[in-house]
């Protein structure tokens, strides 16, 4: 059995402008990992901190070599299904470098369930932020990440690697707590605004400033992280990635407190976008 609702994406116009340099260290990771997710990777080695590209020989053989090890688990059972990151730390200034560490976490589809897996990461700025490229230390142990990178300040730290499954039933019950919601994002190519009313059993339509989306949701009750959607209405959006009628399916993934993580697909299951939704309030 299937419940109904529906989902108002409201598109609220206007930038956001003077963004910290760790909204914009933000920002370029949402990019990176977009570009990731969809096997982009000529445009995922431009965040990869040079000294890593060099480490692998060149741009080219770094990505063959990442084509290659992708394939190779694949082949075996495994798939990247989200990333996200989390538990940022305060930027440090060491030779005109701007040093920070923070959390990546990788959801993958394995064999044996779903693992989740907790990495640190390093992102570098060379022009006091307003640009980042990054250092994955999951291949690595602190030893190794400060012998192979010198000029990182010795107050880096890199975390120990945490792997475990996924607790899907915890998961979905939190998803099913994902109803009677308003939720906000901000895109991290715009720096726009993103609310997110989700109703059930009703349809909601409203015009309010600016671009939005109507659509129409089917949520899966076997699995309330699922959710099934068809756009149905696009007003004061001329330049727009969706039609008329395209079946989107938005899986929630993960969640720290009030922010959703998630993945949007289209119905050919090609990844759109993953996000992730604050809670701004219970309706």
């Amino acid at each position: 059995m299937k419940s109904r609702a529906f989902i108002i994406l409201l598109f609220i116009s206007g930038f956001v402008f003077g963004q910290s340099s760790q909204e914009i260290m933000e920002s370029d990771l949402d990019k990176m990992k977009f570009l990731f997710l969809n096997k982009n990777y000529k445009g995922f080695s431009s965040f990869v901190y040079p000294k890593i590209i060099e480490m692998n020989g060149n741009e080219e053989k770094m990505i063959e070599n990442m084509k290659a090890s992708i394939l190779k688990m694949e082949n075996e059972g495994f798939k990247f299904v989200n990333i996200y990151f989390k538990d940022f730390n305060d930027a440090i200034l060491k030779n005109n470098e701007l040093q920070s560490t923070f959390t990546q976490v990788i959801l993958m589809d394995t064999p044996k369930g779903k693992v989740l897996g907790e990495y640190t990461m390093i992102g570098i700025s060379g022009d006091k932020g307003k640009s980042w490229k990054f250092i994955d230390t999951s291949g690595y142990d602190e030893k190794m990440i400060h012998s192979n990178f010198p000029d990182l300040d010795k107050r880096i730290v890199i975390k120990p690697k945490i792997k475990m499954f996924l607790e899907e039933n915890n998961l979905r019950k939190k998803c099913s707590e994902f109803s009677g919601t308003e939720l906000q994002s901000i895109s991290p190519f715009t720096f726009k605004k993103t609310s997110v009313v989700i109703l059930d059993n009703k349809s909601k339509e409203t015009a309010e400033d600016g671009s939005y989306i109507a659509s129409k949701v089917v949520r899966n009750t076997d699995n309330p992280c699922k959710i099934d959607f068809v756009i149905e209405e696009i007003q004061n959006k001329p330049k727009n990635m969706y039609k008329i009628g395209d079946v989107m399916h938005l899986e929630l993934t993960g969640f720290e407190n009030d922010v959703y993580y998630f993945i949007l697909t289209r119905k050919n299951n090609k990844l759109v976008i993953s996000d992730k939704f604050k809670v701004v309030k219970n309706l």
